[in-house]
């Protein structure tokens, strides 16, 4: 499955904020029927954890936790302080142990659950921890949770050898608080785990794997459903929204931040249209390529909004890796996605650079920017693919259920 998980890759020259102002793809697919005996899907994998409670509401209710006050704790060492801004968190200093939680649920039905931390001095690695509810593993996706940590260019920005030659800049970890949903790091559901609660009291404990980290909040909530743009348009109609006749550009080499430390900035000396560009230098001018392709990466830039209004977007990319397909983007401005379509930004294969359009050149996406900076974040996901790349991976496990029952 690993080129399933490795199929959203694309390389990004620049962004460009155009002033001014739809996207839909569907895929039907079939299912194989199991052999007698043989299950199509795992007993303790998410799809059939959710299989056991049909019909249970999603209440509206939502349940904080604060991490400072923990109920139990085994081989953990932790201390309750300051770190990064905040105060009475929990700094979890190793990466090992594990500490429990106590809640109550006054209405039975399946929550989400979404948790707020900062990364701790370790390793540099992605943050592991073990999930139960009670005592046990609700269901195996949640026997190692990953945690992104963010990363930044160094200070001292790209260096230059004595011939004028540019290198990336080296990347420093940055102390950054941030709230993560639980959700599949391989993107096979789309959407945050759904973790089902009774009412009466529970028990959430967390285990580490690899890596220390620091806790404020874990919360247990619904996500806000999002509207899709003719919606949103609807909205932008009601409050005479208007055009804005400005446009900014950024070049993607200036990141804002990024979830792994591997996206760093490259140089491409493929088109002379590409800024920088010399032709007896290497510089750096574009972002992204194949190390851009696993679900979940992400970088973030900062745009700046020339006056309030509402925009197109422009991205001048180049997407030569998979060859006849398109690969996704999930769109976020100021850490939201804006309306349901910008969740899946389809980039086409291209044999060279080309100019992505989000909605369409015809009649692109607008977005309300009030004037100053904001964040921009694309997000690799397998978009429109998904429950087809779950459907695959179910009859691959089914095959193998099938081989080891014939042997």
């Amino acid at each position: 499955m690993e080129m399933l998980r490795r199929v959203a890759v694309i390389g990004l020259c620049m962004l460009l904020l155009a002033s001014a102002g739809l996207f839909a793809a569907a895929m039907d697919t079939g299912t194989v029927k199991a052999e007698e005996g043989v299950s199509s899907v795992a007993e303790n994998s998410y799809a059939h954890y959710l299989t056991q409670n049909p019909s249970a509401s999603r209440p509206s209710e939502e349940i904080l936790i604060l991490a400072a006050s923990f109920d139990d704790s085994c081989d953990a060492e932790l201390e309750v302080g300051s770190w990064n801004g905040k105060d009475g968190v929990l700094l979890w200093k190793n990466s090992d142990g594990k500490v429990t939680w106590r809640f109550n649920v006054q209405e039975s039905g399946y929550y989400r659950l979404c948790m707020t931390y900062c990364g701790y001095p370790g390793n540099g690695k992605e943050i592991g921890l073990e999930m139960r509810l009670d005592g046990e593993v609700p269901f195996s996706e949640v026997s190692k949770v990953e945690l992104p940590r963010y990363w930044t260019d160094s200070e001292d920005g790209i260096l230059i050898d004595k011939h004028g030659n540019e290198s990336y800049a080296r990347q420093e970890e940055l102390d950054r608080w941030s709230q993560q949903w639980m959700r599949d790091a391989e993107g096979m559901h789309a959407e945050p785990y759904e973790f089902y609660l009774t009412e009466g009291v529970h028990e959430l404990t967390l285990k580490a794997l690899n890596e220390p980290v620091v806790l404020e909040s874990l919360r247990f909530a619904q996500i806000e459903e999002l509207p899709d743009y003719e919606q949103v348009q609807q909205t932008y109609r009601e409050n005479s929204y208007q055009s804005a006749e400005r446009s900014s550009v950024t070049q993607a080499e200036d990141t804002l931040y990024k979830n792994d430390s591997s996206l760093h900035a490259v140089a491409d000396n493929s088109s002379a249209a590409t800024q920088p560009t010399d032709p007896g230098k290497i510089l750096i001018n574009s972002i992204g390529g194949s190390s851009w392709s696993q679900v979940g990466q992400s970088i973030t830039w900062k745009i700046y909004a020339p006056q309030t209004g509402l925009y197109t977007l422009a991205f001048r990319y180049r997407q030569n890796f998979l060859r006849g397909f398109s690969v996704y983007r999930c769109l976020y401005i100021d850490g939201k996605v804006p309306f349901k379509e910008a969740s899946e930004i389809a980039f086409p294969y291209a044999t060279g650079w080309s100019v992505c359009m989000p909605g369409g050149r015809e009649t692109p996406y607008q977005f309300y920017l009030t004037e100053g900076w904001h964040e921009l974040t694309l997000e690799v996901t397998l978009g429109p693919t998904t429950e087809t790349q779950c459907i695959l991976q179910e009859q691959l496990s089914l095959l193998n259920q099938m081989y080891r029952k014939i042997i």
